[in-house]
């Protein structure tokens, strides 16, 4: 329950931010009657024409809500982030200990940090590849398309590995922090040292939840597309929405308690296990004399 109050708090909020500035948005849009027109035509210079038109003016408001949204939605997650891992993970961790929470909102903010560059690295790496398609050409008036998909190709994964790696690995930090009340930087050394001394155990729980995931996934796409389209013919569009979103609910309930699911297995790994006993030291049953 925590963990689903912290989450969908933010989504929530997320949800509200978003739409506010969406409509802040449509009201700054100047649509003209001449770009409705080329719209509702099938002249697709028209229509790309009037997207221009419609983009020159939309660039600025969108670029000053953005400059807002995305710093506020960052602040919001880390602030959520670090109370709802504060509340569950003494739940999980058997061996407590007087933990500082101030360690855990720096992880947290380390993750967020990490995930803006990575975002900022992707659009980096989708500019890199369209200037070099533009520039090694053969004919200046087309870009170079095999080439633009083949840099998109390779810098992407990489960039996407480089992220999931840290933010797995800053995911598993705040255990310490909870359980031995290790500082951040702390926390983080202790979590790659353990990840080093337990990689196959680790290994093993991420592909298995991650496999339980997209089977999840699966049959909540299929689930929702099925009784969507069985609940828009029969009963009409409004109870097709009422089914998606009831079905999008269960399956985050779901998704949620994965997730604790899976911490709750890090934890078990990273518990300490109970060390055999020396043997007792058995004397000897003939007396041992001394001239």
């Amino acid at each position: 329950m925590a963990e689903i109050a912290w989450r969908w708090a933010f989504g929530a909020c997320a949800l509200a931010m978003v739409a506010m500035a969406a409509l802040q948005l449509l009201r700054a849009t100047p649509v003209t009657p001449g770009d409705a027109a080329a719209f509702r035509g099938h002249d697709s210079t028209l229509m790309a024409l009037a997207v221009l038109h419609v983009w020159q003016h939309l660039r600025l408001p969108l670029l000053r809500l953005l400059l807002v949204v995305i710093p506020a939605l960052t602040l919001l997650w880390i602030v959520l982030a670090s109370l709802g891992r504060a509340a569950v993970l003494p739940l999980l961790v058997e061996v407590r200990s007087v933990f500082r929470r101030r360690s855990i909102f720096a992880i947290n903010a380390l993750r967020a940090v990490w995930m803006l560059a990575a975002g900022v690295s992707c659009l980096l790496a989708i500019a890199l590849a369209s200037l070099a398609a533009a520039r090694f050409t053969p004919d200046p008036y087309q870009p170079n398309l095999p080439l633009y998909f083949l840099l998109v190709l390779v810098l992407l994964p990489v960039v996407l590995i480089a992220w999931s790696t840290l933010n797995w690995l800053l995911s598993l930090a705040p255990i310490f922090c909870v359980r031995q009340g290790a500082t951040a930087l702390d926390a983080i050394t202790e979590a790659r040292r353990a990840v080093g001394g337990y990689r196959s155990a680790f290994s093993a729980v991420s592909l298995a939840y991650g496999a339980l995931r997209l089977l999840l996934l699966l049959l909540y796409v299929g689930a929702t597309t099925l009784a969507g389209s069985l609940a828009a013919q029969v009963f009409g569009m409004g109870a097709a929405w009422a089914v998606v979103i009831l079905l999008s609910l269960i399956y985050f309930v779901v998704a949620d308690f994965i997730y604790v699911a899976r911490l709750a297995a890090y934890v078990a790994i990273l518990s300490p296990q109970p060390e055999d006993k020396p043997p007792e030291h058995v004397p000897s049953a003939i007396p041992v004399t001394t001239a």
